[in-house]
């Protein structure tokens, strides 16, 4: 048996919806009178799809097929662990801030300020003397 998950492209804890979206998304895509490519293939998928639809659509055979996938396929991160979850948070966040550090202290930011100031000491040292 496959991982109907990978097959819909969505992840372990999708909502029903978003699974509906990716089977309808994907069987319009492979349908045998549409897909240009060879028509054998688009039947067997659209089936495959169709299967892998049925089994996680209905939340009684879809908790029995999580069951079976961990049970069966452990080495598989077919279920999402929460702390490679953490972790992937983390460096997205450390990512954006690692990306602001470097705008804040980037010398192109500082150079108008530079000048600006340089300009008001100007002015005000001009005018003291005059």
């Amino acid at each position: 048996m496959e991982n109907f998950y990978k097959i819909l492209g969505v992840q372990q804890d999708a909502s029903t919806e978003q699974i509906k979206d990716a089977y309808v998304t994907l069987v319009t895509k492979y349908h045998p009178d549409i897909y240009n490519g060879d028509k054998a293939y688009a039947e067997k998928y659209t089936a495959v799809l169709g299967e892998a639809y049925n089994t996680l659509k209905d939340e009684k055979k879809r908790l029995e097929y999580d069951k079976w996938t961990l049970k069966t396929f452990p080495h598989q991160n077919v279920h999402p662990n929460p702390q490679q979850q953490a972790v992937k948070q983390f460096v997205n966040t450390k990512r954006k801030t690692t990306k602001l550090v470097r705008i804040l202290t980037s010398p192109f930011l500082y150079v108008p300020i530079i000048l600006m100031f340089g300009a008001l000491i100007v002015i005000v040292l001009s005018s003291y003397f005059i």
